[in-house]
């Protein structure tokens, strides 16, 4: 059940960040894929996993036009879901 749905979530990270590049090469703009006069576009990532910060970092540097920023957060119950109620009920979730 723990590889299932370590899976899960990997595929969610995954489409998450496919979403965010297609989302940043879409935008009106410069032919970077930045809106703001050439500046990349910007977005928060929160994981908890080992390794996403490493797949941020690659990302990074093959996507000039869009910029992750990593935060690590706490895995479910130990602060995780609460963080992103609160993001969301905020209108502020990355």
């Amino acid at each position: 059940m723990k590889a299932s749905r370590t899976r899960i979530v990997g595929t969610v990270v995954v489409t998450a960040l496919t979403l965010a590049a297609l989302a940043g090469c879409s935008s009106a703009g410069g032919s970077d894929g930045g809106s703001d006069g050439g500046k990349p576009a910007e977005l928060t990532f929160w994981g908890w996993a080992p390794g996403y910060a490493d797949a941020v970092k690659a990302f990074n540097k093959t996507h000039p036009g869009i910029k992750v920023t990593y935060q690590e957060v706490q895995p479910g119950a130990k602060g995780g879901y609460q963080k992103m109620l609160n993001a969301v009920q905020a209108k502020n979730a990355p």
